[in-house]
């Protein structure tokens, strides 16, 4: 089994992200994630995690743009990789008003 880990913006790209891998890719809603990932206040927005052929995906929304190294860092997501054996992490971004150099960080 394949855990992976997708960190998006918001709770709209949230469920943008999980309407499309649900209803084109046969993706199913699961109510708890492996990773134990819970909201540790109003911004974060762990909303989905789905699940298809034994594989996982925990979709997590950061709490907008510029916020995604403050998310990694409180939910321990570096350590996590190791730990709960995370086969990927994608971040998922828009070109907002940041540069490309902000992003990366």
């Amino acid at each position: 089994m394949m855990t992976e880990l997708m960190l998006v913006e918001g709770v709209s790209d949230v469920q943008l992200i999980s309407y499309y891998l649900q209803n084109v890719y046969m993706w199913q809603h699961e109510k708890s994630n492996d990773l134990g990932i819970a909201p540790m206040d109003k911004q974060d927005h762990i909303e989905r995690c789905l699940s298809k052929d034994g594989n996982q995906l925990v979709l997590c929304g950061v709490g907008g743009n510029g916020k995604f190294a403050h998310f990694v860092e409180q939910h321990r997501i570096n350590s996590m990789i190791v730990e709960r054996e995370i086969s990927s992490v994608m971040v998922v971004t828009d070109r907002d008003e940041d540069s490309v150099l902000k992003l990366e960080e």
